[in-house]
Parts: C-alpha cells; structure tokens; sequence
C-alpha cells in the first residue's frame, strides 16, 4: 500500500469532490462555528452561492442512474455522512466472500488470494483508525463517487484502485472478466430532523445512539430537583450560580425529571427517535405534567 502522510490536526472533509446529490450536482465543503467548536457539513451549492446561482455542473457516473429532476437541498453534517461511508466501505474490505465474488478476487492463486485478504484486512484497519487525513486520502483512492439521496446513499468503488491497494492489480489485469466496471455500495437510510440539520439513519437497522448531551441534562435535571426538593439548595438562582449557567437553563433541566419512565428508560437506552433530543425539549419547554400529553408534544409514539 502507498505511504500516507499525518497531515495537520484539522479534521479534513473526507468526501471533497466526491458527494453529489441525485442530480450529480456536487455538495460543498463548508463549516460553521458555534461557542468555540467547528461544525463541517457538506451543503448544496445553491445554500453557499444564494438562490440565483447558476446550477453546478453535474459530476458524470460509471452507470446508468439517470438525475433525479426534483431539486433538493442538502445542508448534511459531514461526520454523519463520512461515517456511513467509512462503515460501508470497511464492511467491504473485510468480507471475504464480497471481495472474492464481486471484486474478482476468487480468480487469484491461492498465494495471492491469501496476500490480498490480509492487506484487505489491513486496509480496512487503516481505514477505521488512521487520521482524518490518511483517511481521506484513501477514500478518494478507492472511491470514484458517493451520491446522496432521501432514501439511500450510493458509493460507486473504483475497483483497480483497489485492487492496487491490495497489490492485486498485475495479477486481476490478465483477466479483464474479472473486474465487475459497476461495483456500488447501497447504504439504505432514512431522514430525521435534529433541530435545524438533517440526520441520516441506516434504515435497514434499528439505530442506537445514546445522546450524552441529553443524559446528561436529564442526570443534571434529576439532581437539581433533588437538591430543591430536600432543601439542600434554596433556589433554581443558586443553582444557576453555582453552575455558571442561566436560571432558564435550570429550569429545563428540572423539567426532564417529571418524563415518564419509558421515555427515561428509552434515552438512557439510547432507543428513543431521533428526534427526541435537547434541541426538542428546548421547543417544547414548558413540558406537560401528564405524561400521555407529553408524547404527544414531542411526537413520541
């Protein structure tokens, strides 16, 4: 494999020049900074350059997927789509049977064959752990192009990079049967709102994710309301002083301490939808008492 460089601390944009919507336009880089913290995401063109912009040029594709004549906007944060791309490529590299079938790898001397699955499973190693920049690196190596779409998320491979990667290349050449032209990644997803950005589910698999802000505001709102319901505290204005925070601030955390216990034990879980995060509670603040209510202020089924 090729020797790969450090590169700076700054987490790059792993799917520059690669992304596009349905339509083949590409999505942009960008990045916004809130409190301190750089937040990338990779948007539309028509989002960077305003409305009367002229429309991108379309970035053409190995098959036959015709553009989609919608026009969409994307604004995606760009960890959440770097990451399903590295997990469906890695889950590639390290499937022997998909490597040896849809690569053509099955064709190779049993020596050889052994030689590629494990610099496979090395690949796939790098993949995983290497820096932002390694990774991205290796990405636009083996990655011809990753389209974005409401139902799904297409990665199209370029299959000779990879078999260079795997040190195949001069023996997969003699055999041009071998090489499937359409090697394409399927990640089936589905879309959900996190307060004003898009999040991208797999659809194919229930999501966990524990929302460490939220448990923690909830770990807060559960020992905030202890501390006022035992007098250990005289106020939600001493909290907040002792804090560093707002008494409004205070107040939502208490709030989460009267959800109902399903709803607790869903978040501590981390099996509660997508929507349901601090942003949600924020909108929806003051909570209703009765817990039937509050399902239905936050659309919790």
């Amino acid at each position: 494999m090729r020797a790969r460089g450090q590169g700076s601390a700054q987490s790059p944009s792993l799917l520059a020049g690669l992304i596009v919507d349905e339509a083949g336009a590409p999505l942009t880089p960008t990045h916004a900074n809130k409190k301190g913290r750089r937040y990338r995401y990779y948007v539309s063109r028509t989002l960077v350059a305003g409305a009367n912009a002229e429309p991108a040029t379309s970035v053409p594709t190995r098959g036959s997927r015709k553009p989609d004549t919608t026009t969409n906007t994307w604004r995606l944060p760009a960890n959440e789509i770097e990451t399903l791309v590295i997990e469906a490529v890695y889950a590639l590299l390290i499937d022997q049977s998909r490597l040896m079938d849809q690569l053509g790898l099955g064709r190779l001397r049993p020596d050889a064959l052994d030689a590629a699955l494990a610099a496979s499973a090395q690949l796939a190693d790098t993949l995983k752990d290497a820096t932002g920049h390694e990774q991205r690196d290796l990405l636009q190596a083996i990655v011809e192009r990753v389209e974005i779409g409401p139902e799904r998320v297409i990665v199209d491979m370029n299959t000779i990079a990879i078999w260079t990667e795997l040190g195949a290349s001069e023996e997969m050449r003699v055999d041009a049967d071998a090489r499937d032209p359409h090697l394409q990644l399927t990640i089936p997803i589905r879309l959900a709102r996190r307060g004003s950005e898009l999040k991208l589910v797999m659809a194919d698999r229930p999501e966990t994710h524990r929302d460490r802000n939220l448990i923690g505001r909830l770990a807060k709102g559960y020992l905030w309301f202890e501390e006022l319901r035992t007098g250990a505290v005289s106020s939600l204005a001493a909290i907040a002083e002792r804090e560093g925070i707002t008494v409004p601030m205070v107040r939502r955390a208490c709030d989460l301490a009267f959800l109902s216990t399903d709803m607790i034990e869903a978040i501590l879980a981390g099996e509660q939808p997508v929507e349901i995060n601090t942003e949600a509670f924020k909108v929806s603040y003051p909570l209703p008492i009765g817990w039937e209510e509050q399902r239905r202020v936050l659309g919790y089924g």
